[in-house]
């Protein structure tokens, strides 16, 4: 299989969404149980690609298998914060693929001007408690938020 991280583009959307479904009905990594209806799926993606907000798919042979995004936070005064989101499929999983995500998508996150990143991850997730390797370290005060305020390599 060949990997590939490509920019989100429309062309993403319907297998994105479906990628995205079948990661929360495993009821253990997202915080979803499933992916939303899928008009409004589309209409956040869209969204997303209208405003630039950095999401980078993950690809295996040209088939969406992940995604990585970056959104804005909520408040006015947390404009500088981005929420970093990533989810892999079960078969994307260990082949390194979330951290050329991660790197894709906060390299675009550190061009756009924000410095600051938030993940908040379940403590029993430990592939996602693993990008602690790819540069986010852990605040004392609350363990399982991660916040970067460095470039990663």
């Amino acid at each position: 299989m060949t990997p590939r991280i490509a920019p989100l583009a429309e062309s993403h959307f319907a297998a994105l969404s479906a990628a995205q479904d079948a990661v929360a009905r495993e009821k253990r990594l997202l915080a979803l149980m499933q992916a939303p209806p899928m008009d409004e799926a589309l209409a956040l993606l869209q969204n997303i690609v209208d405003h630039d907000h950095p999401q980078f798919v993950a690809l295996l042979d040209e088939r969406v298998v992940g995604r990585c995004d970056m959104l804005p936070a909520f408040g006015d005064v947390r404009r500088h914060l981005s929420v970093l989101g990533i989810g892999l499929a079960p078969e994307a999983r260990h082949r390194n693929l979330g951290a050329f995500l991660m790197r894709a998508t906060v390299a675009k996150t550190w061009d756009q001007g924000l410095t600051r990143i938030e993940l908040t991850l379940r403590t029993d997730n430990h592939n996602a408690r693993a990008v602690r390797a790819n540069g986010l370290r852990a605040r004392r005060h609350q363990a399982p938020r991660l916040s970067c305020r460095r470039r990663l390599p």
